[in-house]
């Protein structure tokens, strides 16, 4: 079975040279399981011909096939194959249905007329997308009916009911049956071992239209006397394209301001990491895909949280990722068992510029609110970080002079300011200062937000609805606002100051104004939609018209921006994200996000490790059992409805319900948590809080920001070393952790164990909690990763390779012992990341 086969990076594709014309002739995709290869048969002017050929490399059957891929081309007319979807770059192309199975070995192909502008744009990577899907009792009936009967015989019709909207395609059946079935007609037994009996269509009725049936007949047999039965344990199957699958175009905003445009891309490359970005928003959650050089926080709040719940809101973590997602780096990803969610958390997204460093300032809480205090000490610790540009997605109705004047100041020192204008009235503070760059938002089909400020200060625009971004645990999902759009508009200001890092901030701002793609009135769209090809084909020229006057009234102007606009028809985009499944999930989710945010507020009256060990993953505690507490305490909730203490606990149980209680409710009280659902959701969060701070609180390693350096060491100065991970002293002036000494919560500091280890058991708590709605089990534990095993490191000979996995392991305080593991796989994973177990390695090569 073959299920949404991906195909190599555009680096692995191989391309085969045909003739001597600039367009390549034919190109060849080399996927998994299957192969693509695209061909030009003519061209002329703006339009050509094309035939696509899939071949199946694979072992299986590629069934009912549905081909996805981008192109900024426009078919006019396809055969042999037909658009299933089209949204701006995204087509999705399916079978005709004589040719919708591929047996392994051979090819289908189909062609079609397109026209394009520039060039012809080919495809550099495909998907075939298709799944094995159970439909179930809502979605069909079925029938069984004899038709006719004698002594040793009959003959029985079975009917399929589609009682769905959509169509069952490629169906297949399976059932019980201690009857012989001699004879079958419009299906075919494709397997029958024992009583179970594999059946599938003819191709001809594959097929069954919404509120209308198909209907296939067996002639059966059986010894005179027997009692005919009618089938049992039937299951029905279609195969294709899952209803979860995200086929619309999730990068509409990149396409909307050009920013995929191979030119841009090429300028990226230069001057990479060079730019400084002050990303002033609510902290930034810990991930592969985003690189913070540095963070602080400003809630007071939060202290000490762990890196993989550092945003306690999720907005900055958002914001970050529609900036500077690198989508190619995905080492730590968190495994869901639900395909749904699993999709969601593989997608990666592209930010429009990855090459910067983020300095990230804590200041909106989890309402998204701040002070002015907070926001401008925010500030403040950015331009100390000599940041380039001050990206602020927040802002008042009210101007301040602390605020105005720690704005001159950033303004003052060269720094480019952007600030989102707000959402709905009035455009806000600080982007209502001249200093400021004043961000609007603008839909997929270049219409106004409807949310977005107005005023005559909005400076530019950029795309702010339904922008594809990074939701709770790492799974897209869509966010809205004017915080959305000016991300976008920093990303490209750092791209323009990559080219040449002499420019002024003034130079940068007003090259930006002068070449957006102008909308409509000022008051609502500024300048216009930025547009980062045209920004960098008129870099040159706007230098010989640009002067130093400091005032955005006074820009050079350049010749109106008459490039066309890749627009997107608004109902494809909010379809997905406004469907039943979507919006559920994602609030759920964002119950269990807060929920692990919680111990970490002050006014859970959980707080610290030291006072709290059990809901910190503490290992001066029984942090494992205070796990399964807290999963059988939410488990009850979400199935009676209220606090249950497990029976026969003991004094320390009943303690550790009581205040699982006490924190609970106030986090309740807080979000207005009113379902017995949304509670339990709450109890579980608190629960995956404990097992991921158990990575930071509970873990031993070697001291220091990271590996690197210390492999000239000796092994016996490297055994000296291997210490358990503190958070190190405070700033007796702010009361703080000194970053720099902090190396629990310090990401860099063996990064594995969060970007394999924590977020791998994160995973599979959501998994064994929140889609299972089951308390916690040992089993939790089945997805930790490690470096390699005990055993094989006691058998390393050479020092280079034991400093290779001392410096890359870790170890759990105490795992194996709360584990109670015996034997087999538990045991061997508890084994593997327990510090006893190391340091009796370590103790061996002293």
């Amino acid at each position: 079975m073959l299920s949404c086969l991906m195909g190599t990076t555009a680096g692995d594709v191989t391309i085969v040279k045909a003739g001597t014309s600039a367009q390549q002739k034919e190109t060849i995709f080399q996927g998994n399981g299957f192969t693509i290869k695209y061909i030009i048969e003519s061209q002329w002017n703006n339009g050509y011909i094309a035939n696509v050929v899939i071949t199946n490399t694979g072992e299986e059957v590629i069934e009912n096939w549905e081909l996805s891929y981008s192109s900024t081309d426009e078919y006019t007319n396809i055969w042999n194959a037909r658009v299933s979807y089209h949204a701006a770059t995204i087509y999705n192309i399916k079978n005709a249905g004589h040719n919708q199975n591929i047996k392994p070995g051979e090819s289908v192909s189909f062609g079609f007329q397109a026209a394009f502008t520039d060039k012809i744009n080919v495809p550099d990577s495909y998907k075939i997308l298709g799944d094995r899907l159970v439909v179930n009792d809502k979605e069909c009936k079925i029938c069984f009916e004899i038709q006719n009967q004698w002594n040793t015989g009959c003959i029985m019709n079975t009917t399929i009911y589609n009682n769905s909207d959509m169509n069952i395609e490629n169906w297949s059946m399976e059932f019980n049956s201690d009857l012989s079935i001699d004879n079958i007609w419009r299906a075919e037994i494709v397997k029958h071992e024992g009583s179970r009996y594999f059946l599938k269509n003819c191709g001809y009725n594959s097929v069954i239209k919404p509120k209308e049936s198909e209907t296939f007949g067996m002639q059966i047999s059986f010894a005179e006397g027997t009692d005919v039965s009618v089938p049992t344990d039937v299951v029905t199957y279609q195969y294709q394209k899952d209803k979860w699958y995200m086929d619309f175009d999730k990068d509409w905003n990149r396409s909307m301001i050009k920013a995929d445009d191979e030119r841009v891309q090429a300028a990226l490359k230069k001057n990479q990491n060079t730019i400084k970005i002050g990303l002033i928003d609510s902290g930034v959650d810990f991930s592969s895909n985003i690189q913070v050089v540095e963070s602080e926080n400003f809630v007071d709040e939060y202290d000490d949280k762990n890196p993989i719940f550092e945003d306690v809101s999720g907005h900055g973590t958002a914001v970050a990722g529609i900036l500077a997602s690198d989508a190619t780096k995905n080492e730590a990803v968190f495994e869901f068992d639900n395909k749904y969610l699993n999709q969601l958390s593989k997608e990666k997204i592209k930010g429009v510029n990855p090459y910067v460093q983020i300095y990230s300032a804590e200041v909106l809480d989890d309402s998204n609110e701040t002070t002015v205090n907070r926001l401008a000490e925010g500030i403040e610790w950015a331009i100390q970080k000599d940041v380039d540009i001050l990206n602020i997605s927040c802002g008042f109705p009210k101007d301040s002079d602390k605020l105005h004047n720690v704005i001159k100041k950033a303004y003052n020192k060269g720094i480019l300011i952007i600030a989102a204008a707000g959402n709905g009235g009035s455009v806000q503070y600080p982007a209502k200062y001249d200093e400021v760059m004043a961000v609007g938002s603008v839909k997929c089909n270049a219409q106004l937000s409807e949310n977005s400020a107005k005023g005559k200060e909005i400076e530019v625009v950029a795309p702010g609805d339904d922008v594809t971004a990074y939701g709770p645990f790492g799974i897209i999902t869509n966010q809205s606002g004017t915080s959305m759009a000016a991300p976008q508009v920093t990303a490209l200001a750092a791209l323009l100051w990559q080219q040449d890092k002499t420019k002024s901030a003034a130079f940068i701002r007003q090259l930006i104004d002068a070449t957006a793609h102008p909308l409509g009135e000022k008051e609502y769209f500024g300048y216009g939609l930025i547009d980062c090809v045209y920004a960098l084909e008129q870099y040159d020229s706007y230098k010989e018209k640009y002067s130093e006057t400091g005032a955005v009234e006074s820009i050079a102007k350049m010749a109106d921006n008459e490039g066309s606009l890749l627009l997107t028809d608004e109902k494809e985009v909010t379809a997905f994200w406004r469907n039943e499944e979507h919006t559920k999930t994602s609030k759920r989710m964002s119950v269990v996000r807060y929920g692990a945010n919680w111990p970490d507020d002050k006014n859970s009256k959980v707080k610290g490790m030291v006072d709290h060990p059990k809901f910190h993953g503490y290992y001066k505690s029984d942090y494992v059992k205070a796990y399964r507490i807290m999963t059988q305490v939410a488990s009850k909730m979400y199935t009676k409805g209220k606090f249950i203490t497990p029976k026969n606990a003991d004094a320390s149980t009943k303690s550790l319900v009581k205040n699982i209680k006490k924190a609970a409710k106030a986090g309740f009280k807080r979000y207005k948590y009113t379902t017995k659902e949304d509670k339990s959701r709450f109890i579980y969060g608190m629960s995956l809080h404990t097992v991921a701070d158990v990575f930071a609180h509970s873990t031993t390693g070697i001291k220091g920001k990271s590996a690197q350096g210390k492999k000239k060491k000796s092994v016996k100065k490297l055994c000296k070393q291997w210490k358990r991970l503190k958070h190190g002293p405070r700033n007796p002036k702010t009361g703080k952790f000194y970053k720099s000494k902090n190396f629990a919560d310090m990401p860099e500091c063996i990064p594995k164990r969060f970007n394999q280890g924590a977020m791998s058991v994160c995973g599979a708590v959501i998994n064994e909690s929140v889609i299972k709605h089951k308390a916690g089990t040992k089993n939790v534990f089945k997805n930790i990763k490690y470096h390699s095993s005990v055993k094989k490191a006691m058998k390393i000979k050479t020092k280079r390779k034991k400093k290779e996995y001392l410096v890359k392991s870790y170890g759990i305080i105490r795992l194996s012992k709360y584990l109670n593991a015996s034997k087999g796989k538990l045991k061997k994973t508890a084994d593997n990341v327990s510090s006893e177990k190391v340091k009796k390695v370590v103790n061996a090569w002293k």
